[in-house]
């Protein structure tokens, strides 16, 4: 995308041709739900999935819908709410009804702005 911008340049430090590389934010999404990239899998049909461990520490397979990527995360639209805890690796091992011990994620680094 290019854009043009007009702005005052009394002291002719910025000369013509000259160019800089700007990254705008195109606005915020309130509460959000952002998870890492590798804790979303895609089954054969193509459709968005992850793995949830719940109360009883068994694993379950949910349909999430993908808004968009941010960082090196997703932003989920629909199929996970604040406090789900998901699974982030290991998915080809991944059975659903399997009981599981579930330990936090210590290696990884969401980020979820641009820099």
């Amino acid at each position: 995308m290019t854009l043009r911008a007009k702005f005052p340049n009394p002291q002719h430090q910025l000369l013509p041709g000259m160019y800089t590389k700007a990254r705008i934010m195109q606005g915020t999404q309130e509460k959000a739900i952002v998870v890492p990239q590798q804790a979303i899998t895609f089954d054969a049909r193509g459709k968005s999935i992850t793995y949830i461990v719940d109360q009883q520490q068994v694993l379950q397979a949910r349909d999430v819908e993908i808004l968009k990527p941010q960082g090196n995360g997703w932003i989920i639209k629909q199929g996970l709410q604040a406090g789900d805890r998901i699974m982030t690796e290991g998915h080809h091992r991944a059975k659903p009804g399997v009981k599981v011990n579930a330990v936090p994620a210590n290696n990884i680094s969401l980020k979820t702005t641009l820099e």
